[in-house]
């Protein structure tokens, strides 16, 4: 008996190739339409019974997974080898999943959403390699998203509970300047690996840029104006995103693609994390540039949030080694597109009446405004969201919970991130809490008495805080630019961080500078002897000897202090009063110039003087 499945020729066996990236369920769908059978027809003969239908047999957008067996029963039907079906379709080798009770079935669907995205073909490319006017649908490639022979662009199949939501394509006929960065863009992904990923990232940032609706944006209306699209009335707005912003994403693609824009975003932030997009001015310049908005770069420059920031920070700690690669070009979910198949569905459903126009909160969301509610009314009391991490306010765990902000902030929705940025602009600062509280004290001391004065050493500030200032002064280089930013406000800027004094003079300065001044005075009078006022050059020499004495009359041996003075004055602390001393230099002054004591002897009177 001749097997049916044999891989020789039969009479009425027909030779079916597939596309290139094609689904199994596409190929498997032609298959059945050339044989005038329906897929489940023609996959329980392949399978044998028990095979169910594709529920809905008018989606196809999902994907069939074939058992070893079953394959090779297709491979023989369509006269095609195996090893070519493995090449051409990305999931046929894919296989059945083992049942819990450890059977494999030989058919198993998948629906659209567990597969990955699926887009119709070019109709005219497929009708050119298959022969016939029929449709097939593959597997979402960049380069194969837009037919240049043909002008024309593959939107996403959208389905959503199983009903095909939008299925078509796009002319471009009116857009060549979306055919000509197609050009720009092919080449780069054959030189590049990083490329594709690359394109995710400039998509997402290109996405988020059409959601705003910028004042100053013309060419997008423009563009969408001259799209050739078949496409529902009302929803044209949201399918058409990716094709109109294709021009952007693909320039955003270059930039970011390129190792030289990454060196430059690590020396414009010298390292550092960024506290906004600010900090690197020459990729916003650049990306102005290259897309044709110079009015771009004032939008972006406030930007903490997004998938752009995300890519920034991301960089900067891949320099730092805290990150793999491959999370430079991974997009936080808060930051990808979203999904057209949603937004299609919510405006079909808003149009017929079913859903209204404000939903309920998501536990999620609703415990995020619980905790911006706290932070806001802390801010109205200190001023600043500078919480210690265990701090809490009313009862609530603010701390921890700014805490867990800050951690996530890369893949924090813009709208919470904007929402943070109102009440304290620094409220995510790349530094320790600790450094923005103590800097608050010092902005309230300002405010009262004005700005600081580092040149004259901090005056009117307390102790610790006049020490944190100069400290602050005396790194001022490595401090961050924002840090930088916000000590301006104190009256610090770089002039006056080089020239600040310290809030008090170390010991060790201070004795030197005694020292040179008890020197000065030694060479003049040739003694120390000095009286409670006495000063020299300005400096309170006489209060200051007072002091040493004191401190040297404490100490159990003789210090080094000490020594320096006796080298100057070996009799500068004797175990008298100092005033005896001070009389007896007056009284050997005179007698060393030859002057007699009136009615004594120079000796007598020398001596009477001493008594005195």
């Amino acid at each position: 008996m001749t097997d049916p499945f044999s891989p020789r020729p039969a009479a009425g066996v027909v030779r079916l190739a597939p596309l290139a990236g094609e689904t199994t369920m596409s190929f498997v769908n032609r298959l059945a339409a050339r044989y005038n059978v329906t897929v489940t027809g023609l996959l329980a003969a392949m399978a044998g019974p028990g095979v169910r239908g594709v529920w809905g047999k008018d989606c196809l957008l999902g994907e069939v997974f074939l058992a070893p067996a079953v394959r090779h029963r297709v491979a023989s039907l369509c006269q095609v080898p195996e090893s070519h079906l493995s090449r051409a379709l990305p999931s046929w080798d894919g296989g059945a999943d083992t049942n819990a009770n450890g059977e494999q079935p030989n058919v198993r669907f998948a629906s659209g959403s567990a597969v990955p995205t699926v887009m119709l073909g070019c109709r005219l490319c497929t009708a050119a390699r298959t022969g016939a006017p029929c449709s097939a649908r593959l597997y979402a490639e960049l380069r194969s998203r837009i037919c240049i022979k043909h002008q024309c662009w593959s939107l996403d199949s959208l389905a959503l509970d199983r009903v095909t939501l939008v299925e078509g394509q796009v002319g471009l006929a009116g857009l060549p300047e979306v055919i000509r960065a197609h050009q720009r863009l092919l080449p780069l992904l054959r030189r590049s690996g990083s490329c594709k990923n690359a394109f995710a990232v400039a998509q997402a940032v290109v996405a988020s840029w059409w959601d705003v609706h910028w004042r100053d944006e013309v060419l997008w209306p423009a563009r969408l104006g001259r799209l050739g699209a078949d496409l529902p009335e009302g929803e044209v707005a949201v399918l058409a995103r990716d094709v109109v912003t294709y021009p952007e994403a693909v320039a955003v693609t270059t930039v970011l693609c390129d190792r030289l824009w990454r060196q430059r975003v690590l020396e414009d932030t010298h390292g550092q994390m960024p506290h906004t997009l600010a900090e690197v001015p020459r990729l916003l310049t650049e990306l102005a540039r290259r897309l044709g908005r110079p009015w771009l770069v004032e939008l972006l420059a406030a930007s903490s949030a997004g998938a752009l920031f995300a890519w920034v920070r991301a960089c900067v700690r891949r320099e730092r080694g805290a990150v793999p690669e491959e999370d430079v070009w991974a997009v936080p979910v808060a930051h990808r597109p979203r999904g057209l198949a949603a937004q299609v569905r919510e405006l079909r459903l808003q149009h017929v009446g079913s859903v209204p126009v404000g939903g309920r909160l998501s536990r999620a969301e609703q415990a995020y405004q619980v905790g911006l509610a706290h932070a806001r009314s802390y801010a109205a009391r200190h001023g600043h969201l500078a919480v210690p991490k265990y701090g809490r306010h009313e009862g609530f765990a603010l701390g921890a919970w700014l805490a867990n902000q800050r951690i996530g902030v890369a893949a924090l929705p813009i709208e919470r991130a904007q929402a943070l940025h109102r009440i304290d602009p620094w409220w995510n600062g790349p530094w320790p809490i600790s450094w923005r509280r103590t800097y608050h004290r010092a902005l309230v001391r300002v405010r009262k008495h004005g700005p600081v004065d580092a040149t004259a050493g901090f005056p009117g500030t307390s102790l610790a805080l006049g020490e944190w200032l100069h400290e602050q002064c005396s790194r001022y280089d490595a401090l961050h630019v924002g840090q930088q930013r916000l000590l301006a406000d104190l009256g610090i800027r770089p002039a006056h961080a080089r020239s600040a004094h310290p809030r008090r003079k170390s010991l060790a300065q201070a004795f030197a500078a005694g020292l040179d001044h008890a020197r000065a005075f030694a060479a003049v009078h040739g003694h120390l002897a000095t009286s409670k006022s006495t000063r020299q050059g300005g400096f309170p020499l006489g209060q200051w000897l007072m002091s040493q004495r004191s401190r040297a009359r404490v100490a159990e041996k003789e210090t080094e202090r000490s020594r320096a003075l006796s080298a100057i004055d070996p009799w500068w602390n004797p175990p008298w009063r100092v005033s005896w001393n001070h009389s007896y230099h007056q009284a050997h002054a005179h007698h060393t110039a030859g002057h007699a004591f009136p009615g004594t002897t120079t000796k007598t009177s020398f001596h009477s003087v001493s008594r005195r």
